[in-house]
């Protein structure tokens, strides 16, 4: 059965999560992740502590503000990966809508992706 693009980016921001080198600074654990094509992607920060977890959402490539949120409790970890990954999914979808009337000119495509009005 083919994945949809929820369960495509969810299943790499885990492998990430889990398989991934962390990086230690003073009291919590960095890492840093990326998904996306050639021309569009989303770079998401994990960090967590003692009895929490957090990620950042960037895309200010494309003119979408930062999204962050910070989880606690038994399912944090889970819960924090498909939190990213549904962000991720709404950035994608966002920038596809906005560049899809422009993929025939190339300069209205590019300032599209950036979140430019033509």
């Amino acid at each position: 059965m083919a994945k949809t693009m929820m369960e495509k980016v969810e299943a790499h921001f885990s492998k990430e999560f889990y398989e991934g080198s962390w990086r230690f600074r003073g009291t919590q654990f960095l890492r840093m992740t990326s998904y996306g094509t050639r021309d569009l992607f989303v770079l998401v920060h994990f960090s967590c502590g003692y009895g929490w977890v957090k990620a950042k959402v960037f895309a200010d490539d494309y003119g979408i503000p930062e999204s962050v949120r910070m989880f606690a409790g038994d399912t944090a970890a889970e819960d924090c990966i498909r939190w990213a990954a549904s962000k991720a999914v709404e950035v994608f979808e966002t920038v596809s809508a906005r560049t899809e009337p422009y993929k025939d000119g190339m300069m209205k495509y590019k300032m599209a992706l950036q979140g430019g009005s033509v």
